[in-house]
């Protein structure tokens, strides 16, 4: 059963602010003011670094490219819908 707060946030269990600064490092190059600002802005800047990875993530796979990751593609997927959602 999925909890209420993973569907509020979308970042899973816990604290999501901690969830999403833990996360998006790993996926995209954002900086500690751009983690910190919940404001429009900042997730702004956020959803734009999301989906420009996501863009490039979706062209090496339809390439063919040997860094294609089936797994990032995926992690930017979800990365991309919880911070829709958020």
């Amino acid at each position: 059963m999925i909890e209420t707060r993973e569907r509020e946030t979308g970042w899973g269990r816990g604290d999501a602010a901690a969830e999403r600064a833990r996360i998006l490092p790993r996926l995209v190059p954002v900086e500690p003011e751009d983690l910190a600002d919940l404001g429009r802005g900042g997730r702004a800047r956020v959803l734009r670094l999301l989906a420009r990875a996501l863009r490039g993530e979706r062209a090496r796979g339809r390439d063919g490219h040997w860094s294609y990751s089936l797994d990032r593609h995926v992690a930017l997927v979800g990365a991309l819908a919880a911070e829709r959602r958020a």
